[in-house]
């Protein structure tokens, strides 16, 4: 996805005569598949194959399960990475060598918590529920890794996590197929109760 705006960019810079002026950019694309595995062979494979010089950058992957193998890597290699993706918490983590190499053009999922801290506070909520729908493709997916950042905020702020937790299924493109009319359970139980104070 992001393959047009780079080669808009490196054609921008290579017609620009004050930047980069004795560069020569070549740009190679290949597919992390999202997998730890698929990504952490492709870096190796790029750092011996682009011309034998190796990569001077890398521009995602934006998946979690790829960037992690290849931050890991660059930060040995001490190549930057920037990606739009690699939300987890644990990418924000600079402390970590394994990750300093990591710049992140999109806000994490912990910045989002915190905005999501704020509102509760200042409502002064104390029980919340988080719809998410779940692909069930993998293992852990990005509603997950918000949901830990979520938990990590409020404990920060010291709001107590709630210790009763209920999962149940649902999709969004198929609300009639359970019990719930979601759309009728929004009107009339979270609206009111969301609006009894006043901005």
């Amino acid at each position: 996805m992001i393959a047009p705006g780079i080669d808009i960019a490196v054609e921008k810079v290579q017609n620009d005569r004050n930047l980069l002026t004795d560069a020569n950019i070549s740009v190679a694309y290949v597919d992390s598949e999202c997998s730890n595995h698929a990504s952490m062979i492709r870096a190796v494979e790029l750092m011996g194959n682009i011309k034998g010089l190796g990569v001077e950058a890398f521009f995602g992957p934006a998946c979690e399960y790829a960037a992690a193998p290849v931050a890991r890597f660059a930060s040995h290699w001490q190549i930057p990475v920037l990606t739009t993706g690699a939300k987890a918490q644990t990418f924000g983590q600079k402390e970590k060598k394994e990750y300093e190499m990591v710049t992140r053009a999109h806000p994490p999922h912990i910045k989002m918590a915190e905005a999501f801290v704020e509102v509760l506070q200042y409502f002064n909520w104390k029980r919340i529920a988080v719809l998410h729908q779940d692909d069930g493709t993998r293992p852990f997916r990005d509603c997950w890794f918000f949901n830990a950042a979520l938990f990590a905020a409020m404990n920060a702020a010291g709001i107590e996590y709630p210790d009763e937790k209920r999962y149940e299924t649902f999709s969004e493109y198929s609300p009639r197929e359970v019990d719930h009319d979601y759309s009728e359970l929004l009107k009339t139980m979270v609206i009111p109760q969301a609006r009894s104070k006043s901005l």
